[in-house]
């Protein structure tokens, strides 16, 4: 009340608001309203455009005050209604109102976008030439990763054991592969001389690591393939007075081709002959009876397999558009 009385005597200030006021006598008038406003409102720089709309309308009922108040502004119309005791505290009221409704306008229009000028178009300049068009190079090829599994049929690795399942996996690039392929080559028997039941039952497990040599297209490619494998003979006496199991290390070169044809979008059919060298080729022996096997130095035989795709190749590489250079 006190603010109210100061700023009765004070010059009318800039109207921050379009006011309607009506109110009995006893009450302040429209400048005292005003005046409260900008006491309040800290920073309008609202210089043009329509006001925020305050009506404000005060009856005196009995020992009262009721007040009916409206604003309005770009953000909407909403309504209060107050009662008090004294007309002057209602002026406060409509005072905050008011200096709320015009802080929330200055907010709304320091959010909106500010207008930028486009950028003046460039300018052609005629007789200098236009640099060459330049063409980048295709993008590489991520490898593909492929998962793959099959059998392997050779003969002279061990006695009487033909055929092997393979699992393995291999990465794929455009011009080389490489693969690593686990072989397990059932139990055969290396019987004593003159009889059919005695002897060592022999079985070898194997892990190959190849690198290849690739040329052809997605769908049909052939391939030079070189590796090494690492294996592990187990020998376990069978019939024999005093049967044991041994194990013995094994260390080869296998060489050949490889062919791939594509059944599908990620289904590759691989067919790959090999030769297989041994390096180090310990011999199994009983004794009292001698050397029953010893793995030959040169075996021979094909791997046939069925390749899942699992990693695609894809570009690595970001293209460049064509006529640009960087």
């Amino acid at each position: 009340m006190a603010l109210l009385l100061r700023l009765l005597g004070e010059p009318a200030p800039a109207e921050h608001v379009e006011l309607r006021w009506v109110a009995p006598p006893e009450c302040p008038d429209a400048a005292a309203v005003h005046r409260a406003i900008a006491a309040i409102v800290v920073d309008d720089p609202r210089t043009d455009g329509p006001k925020p709309q305050v009506h404000a309308t005060i009856r005196a009922v009995d020992d009262r005050f009721e007040l009916a108040l409206v604003l309005a502004s770009s953000r909407g119309t909403r309504g209060r209604a107050l009662t008090g005791a004294r007309c002057g505290a209602l002026v406060d009221a409509v005072a905050i109102e008011a200096a709320l409704l015009v802080e929330a306008e200055v907010a709304a229009m320091a959010a909106q976008p500010t207008a930028v000028d486009p950028p003046p178009p460039p300018v052609e300049r005629r007789g200098a030439p236009s640099p060459p068009a330049t063409r980048s190079p295709p993008p590489r090829r991520r490898p593909a990763v492929r998962l793959r599994a099959g059998v392997a049929a050779g003969a002279s690795l061990i006695e009487q054991s033909f055929v092997a399942p393979t699992l393995g996996a291999a990465l794929v690039a455009g011009r080389w592969s490489s693969a690593i392929d686990l072989a397990h080559w059932p139990a055969g028997l290396a019987s004593v001389p003159g009889s059919t039941t005695r002897g060592a039952r022999l079985s070898l497990s194997t892990v190959n690591l190849t690198g290849c040599a690739r040329a052809g297209a997605d769908r049909f490619a052939a391939s030079g393939c070189g590796g090494l494998e690492l294996g592990v003979l187990v020998a376990r006496g069978e019939g024999l007075d005093r049967p044991r199991t041994i194990a013995t290390s094994q260390v080869a070169v296998t060489l050949g081709p490889s062919f791939d044809l594509g059944l599908g979008p990620r289904v590759v059919a691989s067919v790959a002959p090999w030769i297989r060298l041994a390096l180090r080729r310990p011999g199994i022996a009983i004794e009292g009876v001698g050397e029953l096997a010893r793995p030959r130095i040169a075996a021979f035989g094909a791997t046939l397999r069925l390749e899942v795709e699992i990693v695609g190749r894809k570009p690595s590489g970001r293209r460049i558009p064509r006529g640009r250079a960087r």
